[in-house]
């Protein structure tokens, strides 16, 4: 469904974006608000990072096997992931038009023929602490055209507005790195845990904050509107980043370093 910025759908979707501004949803509601001005047929919200892959935390017309693809073999491809790193800046961005020099034939020819789109518009929101949140919209039948993309850079102000309001909510959520006894001279030993939490993305730390709830699989699934799989995942990478086997040795390791 498509409403115009200013219709009553329009407005009653940006007061949902709006009353959601702090919680572990709001870039799904923002998200929801950017879909209505364009058409499209698949939806994807991606954290790129300077030193960790694309973290997708939400999809919606999109295949779990064509997910699966994308984490797998095509995220190191993502032409818009270079950009991010070229860019702190808002920007609107399609596959289409994109600089040649950033665009690679594995992900414009074998991922676009693999997931089944034709072109992809991105809205690259301005990063913090090397980390962008981008909102994509893709459609199937054909390319967006110079309306589409003068449609989402019209509304692009409001879209960034909210975006810095959530931030400026959830700074005081971020995990801070614990503090050491300074090492001792000729040391050089390392804290493995040291520099755990520069390494967790937005979407990480919202599921440890969970995890530390005592939420369950479930319960998380839910509050994060992910699926049973998709938070199992994110266990695994965890576990994998904390080099833990289990959820108790995770909590353990996170209430000892004071880090949560």
């Amino acid at each position: 469904m498509i409403a115009m910025p200013g219709s009553c759908a329009w407005f009653q979707q940006a007061g949902t974006a709006a009353a959601s501004i702090g919680s572990d949803i709001f870039y799904v509601h923002l998200l929801s608000l950017l879909g209505l001005v364009v058409q499209h047929c698949s939806t994807w919200i991606i954290t790129y990072s300077d030193q960790n892959p694309p973290d997708v935390f939400h999809t919606a017309g999109v295949t779990k096997r064509t997910l699966t693809s994308y984490c797998r073999d095509f995220y190191e491809v993502d032409p818009f992931w270079q950009v991010s790193r070229l860019c702190r800046d808002a920007e609107v961005l399609t596959l289409e038009t994109l600089d040649p020099s950033v665009k690679n034939a594995r992900y414009t020819e074998a991922f676009r023929s693999d997931a089944g789109f034709r072109d992809e518009l991105g809205v690259l929101l301005p990063s913090t602490s090397g980390r962008a949140v981008s909102l994509f919209l893709q459609h199937d039948a054909r390319m967006f055209s110079p309306r589409d993309i003068a449609a989402v850079r019209k509304v692009m102000p409001l879209i960034v507005g909210m975006h810095r309001a959530h931030l400026s909510t959830r700074t005081d959520r971020r995990p801070v790195p614990p503090s050491y006894p300074p090492s001792r001279a000729g040391d050089d030993a390392h804290d493995p845990w040291s520099d755990l939490a520069t390494r967790l993305t937005p979407r990480e730390q919202d599921l440890i904050a969970l995890i530390m709830r005592g939420r369950n699989t479930g319960e998380i699934a839910q509050a994060l509107q992910i699926s049973k799989g998709t938070v199992k995942n994110y266990r695994l990478r965890l576990y994998r980043k904390a080099n833990v086997t289990s959820e108790r040795a995770l909590v353990s390791t996170l209430q000892r370093t004071g880090m949560f």
